[in-house]
């Protein structure tokens, strides 16, 4: 008899506070929480997260090599603001992973990935039917990271991972600049 927790398709990893204090701002930012120009006071911010200042600047440091955040001078942390020709470039970056994600994909045929492909692609439609938008861009996001993850290359992962990191959320108000 198979056991019942096999095949979950999760694995647990250890993250250090700082990559997990740099995820939440992440995930502030790229969710439309924290705008573009907004400073992010350390006190304020290590506080609600419940770390020290210096492992909030380690975070920051990690999110400003992403273009996520910037210094500014007598402002300290402030949110980075994605241009247009920097949402056009993270676009086009994305446009290659995928097709060598669809190239690797109509390689191997797995029907089981086509299968959860599929179920993604009826859940964010049902999402977008009662008009869930944070759903549906969730549901596009692990529809277009399931696709890259069936090619089995990490280095592709790693890049495309990098790439999310970096790319606005249409509808999610983020400000693009032209």
């Amino acid at each position: 008899m198979a056991s019942p927790i096999t095949g979950l398709g999760a694995s647990i990893q250890r993250r250090s506070t700082t990559e997990q204090a740099a995820d939440a701002v992440r995930r502030a930012i790229l969710s439309g929480r924290l705008l573009p120009g907004m400073p992010l006071r350390e006190a304020a911010v290590a506080a609600e997260l419940g770390v020290s200042r210096s492992t909030l600047r380690e975070a920051a440091r990690t999110l400003a090599s992403e273009g996520l955040v910037r210094y500014q001078m007598n402002r300290g942390i402030v949110v980075a603001d994605i241009t247009g020709p920097d949402a056009a470039d993270i676009y086009a970056a994305r446009a290659a992973v995928e097709l060598a994600a669809v190239d690797a994909l109509t390689g191997h045929r797995d029907p089981a990935v086509y299968g959860n492909l599929a179920d993604l692609v009826e859940q964010t439609e049902r999402a977008f039917g009662r008009g869930d938008v944070a759903a549906v861009l969730e549901g596009d996001r692990i529809f277009h990271a399931t696709l890259v993850a069936a090619t089995g290359s990490p280095r592709l992962r790693r890049f495309y991972g990098q790439l999310q990191q970096a790319a606005p959320r249409a509808g999610a108000g983020r400000a693009v600049q032209p």
